[in-house]
């Protein structure tokens, strides 16, 4: 991700965290980062810093501290990439499964009603005509 990148390129973390922000496209993480790099210049640690916007996974922070604390912060942005990115493209197979499931559940439905509506009217027309 763009924060990941960034990091690796030597940029610190608290001038790369506002960037990154920016890049994701989302204003409340956008605000959210820049906050966050604010607390990073006055001493906080990126994990406090972030875990004091509450807009970031508990999941995704504990990742960061454990990567704080080993001193391998660029190895732990990398796989919080790739697991988000892992859990993105589950949640669009699963979407995908469940809209391909659903249209072909409502076209079903609209034959069936189709048909039970046909031979309704067939045998009304029929029990119309008996002498």
């Amino acid at each position: 991700t763009a924060l990941e990148a960034l990091y690796e390129a030597g940029l610190g973390i608290e001038q790369a965290l506002p960037i990154a922000g920016r890049a994701s496209g989302n204003d409340v993480l956008a605000a959210a980062c820049g906050r966050a790099a604010d607390e990073i210049r006055r001493g906080e640690t990126l994990h406090d810093a972030l875990a004091g916007t509450r807009e970031f996974p508990s999941r995704t922070l504990l990742m960061i501290a454990t990567g704080e604390e080993s001193g391998q912060l660029d190895v732990t942005l990398a796989k919080i990439a790739e697991t988000n990115r892992e859990e993105a493209q589950y949640t669009l197979r699963m979407l995908s499964r469940f809209f391909s499931t659903g249209v072909y559940l409502l076209v079903a439905l609209a034959v069936a009603v189709r048909v039970i509506t046909f031979y309704a009217n067939y045998v009304a027309e029929i029990r119309r005509n008996m002498p």
